[in-house]
């Protein structure tokens, strides 16, 4: 009983940032993290952007003649075919069920919005694969003492 209590008090209770987050936050996608990672673009210049993300996938204009960027992101797989054991609620008997391999498709689509000297001003998405690593805050530096010479 003390091996697990200890595990748990182990991984729930390690240090933090300084932030207060512990460690394990930063290796987890979320769609919060998805969230903050768009929103450090908001401010920068759309160059900045395509040479980060590459070409987007479709250019547009708003109706107030912002540029638009969009950047697709897209996903498929086949999950595997699961055999169950199930008693039949008719007959009362164990049945073997196996259920047919589904294709999943999961997407993501960021579009942002630029003024038009190019800054980004507003950043949305949409889909099931707008997942990432929440950006690491600033690291804080030790102050900086001066050495004092003596006379």
């Amino acid at each position: 009983m003390w091996r697990v209590l200890f595990v748990w008090m182990a991984v729930g209770c390690g240090p933090k940032d300084i932030y207060g987050h512990r460690p394990s936050y930063y290796n987890i996608p979320s769609a919060q993290g998805y969230r903050a990672l768009c929103q450090t673009w908001v401010g920068d210049d759309v160059n900045d952007l395509i040479r980060s993300w590459g070409d987007p996938a479709t250019t547009g204009t708003m109706p107030n003649g912002h540029p638009t960027y969009t950047y697709v992101r897209e996903t498929q797989y086949w999950t595997d075919k699961v055999t169950t054991k199930v008693v039949d609620p008719d007959s009362g008997k164990t049945v073997w069920r196996t259920s047919p391999s589904e294709k999943v498709v999961r997407k993501c689509e960021t579009t942002f919005e630029t003024n038009a000297s190019g800054e980004i001003l507003h950043a949305r998405w949409n889909g099931s694969l707008c997942e990432a690593k929440p950006p690491k805050p600033p690291t804080v530096n030790a102050p900086v003492v001066a050495e004092s010479s003596s006379p």
